[in-house]
């Protein structure tokens, strides 16, 4: 019987040795094969990108490819349609009267801001759309207390126009588009002496230094006239263009920040002039 039992326990350890060591050779076969796959994937696939490589560089050395190009660009040259980028310098007319009425004793605001702007441009069939976005800043200042108005804004805008007159070298627009902007009233003070009743100086009492903003959505009608400094059928080059016109606010509201209120009704922007200078560039492929 012990010799039995010695004998069933070698047969028993002999067995789970040969099942190991035959599940150790499935896995290792596997992983080879899985290995074998992978070298494959990777050898065929190296070999289409040669393959569509060697295709390519032959297409496009062919004369046939070279004719196509060169007639596509001329082609585009003779066309005025293209992308930009733009550069504006911007004018704004605007009504003070009720703002200066309210800061009696300081320096007076006169009727116009200006800034710069930035954007991007584009035309085809000669359509023309742009959008930009504008950044300007007036300072008023009562020296010498040193007491400070000043007046920002920021206003991104879109238009679109059509051009009139069919020339690659000039071009005339009329133009439409809405314009959203902020801009900001803030005030600093030293040695305030000013005092009356004015909404304004009420604000003052309450807070030594303040910003309200205010938000308009303005419509915009304009006309724009350009001119292509460079040679307009080249591929690259350079365009100057100036737009006057006029605005409308649609939607608007006070200045106002942290419980502080302030209605100016001064017409801001209604009259605008900008002057720019567009980087364009035309696309073959």
């Amino acid at each position: 019987m012990k010799k039995a039992a010695f004998v069933f326990k070698i047969l028993k350890r002999m067995t789970r040795i040969t099942l190991l060591s035959f599940l150790i050779l499935i896995s290792t076969s596997a992983s080879g094969q899985s290995s074998n796959q992978n070298d494959e994937i990777k050898y065929y696939k190296k070999e289409l990108g040669k393959l569509h490589q060697a295709t390519f560089k032959s297409v496009t050395e062919s004369e046939y490819y070279q004719s196509l190009k060169d007639t596509l660009i001329k082609l585009v040259k003779k066309s005025d349609d293209y992308m930009a980028f733009s550069l504006v310098y911007d004018n704004y007319s605007t009504n003070f009267t009720s703002l200066n009425a309210a800061i009696r004793g300081y320096h007076p605001y006169h009727g116009k801001l200006s800034g710069v702007g930035y954007g991007v441009a584009g035309k085809w069939n000669r359509n023309y759309l742009d959008l930009h976005m504008s950044l300007g800043f007036y300072r008023n200042s009562s020296s010498p207390k040193e007491d400070k108005l000043r007046l920002n804004y920021t206003e991104l805008r879109v238009s679109y126009g059509y051009d009139l007159i069919k020339s690659m070298r000039w071009g005339l627009y009329p133009a439409f588009g809405l314009a959203y902007g902020i801009s900001y009233l803030k005030y600093s003070w030293q040695d305030p002496t000013i005092n009356n009743n004015s909404q304004f100086l009420d604000l003052i009492e309450r807070s030594q230094n303040f910003s309200l903003s205010k938000n308009v959505l303005r419509a915009r009608f304009s006309f724009m006239f350009d001119y292509s400094i460079t040679n307009p059928e080249s591929l690259a080059g350079l365009i100057i263009f100036i737009k006057y016109g006029q605005s409308l606010a649609i939607v608007q509201s006070p200045y106002r920040s942290d419980g502080l209120e302030y209605d100016y009704n001064g017409d801001f922007g209604k009259n605008f002039l900008q002057i720019g200078v567009r980087i364009f560039g035309k696309e073959i492929n």
